[in-house]
């Protein structure tokens, strides 16, 4: 990088600096914000509060991919990962589809967990 460019450089960034700082209080829609605020908000975002209340489980799947890192080495990339809930209980299964590794399971029944590598 050239002097003079540096120096242009630096400028841009002092000014970019100091309308941040001239600015930066106008951009507070709320500067008491307290945890139940933050709770509140959150859950209002999530959509009517009774359609809420009423959701009893959950479903969740994309891509899954594992990293050894310890007793082997390497990664299986392209892995599904599906996560299920019923209130209380969850269960979580990835698919790697290799002899190897084919998949792990995990499981909460609301009282123990369970484990397993198949």
């Amino acid at each position: 990088m050239k002097k003079g460019s540096i120096w242009v450089f630096l400028a841009i960034i002092s000014f970019a600096v100091g309308i941040f700082a001239c600015f930066k209080n106008s951009f507070a829609q709320d500067s008491t914000m307290t945890a139940e605020k933050l709770v509140a908000e959150h859950l209002k975002a999530l959509g009517n509060p009774t359609v809420v209340s009423e959701l009893q489980s959950r479903v969740l799947n994309g891509l899954a991919a594992v990293k050894f890192i310890q007793g082997a080495t390497g990664n299986i990339p392209g892995g599904q990962f599906l996560l299920v809930s019923d209130r209380r209980r969850v269960g979580l299964v990835m698919l790697f589809g290799t002899r190897e590794y084919p998949k792990e399971y995990i499981a909460y029944d609301g009282n123990k967990v369970t484990v397993a590598h198949i």
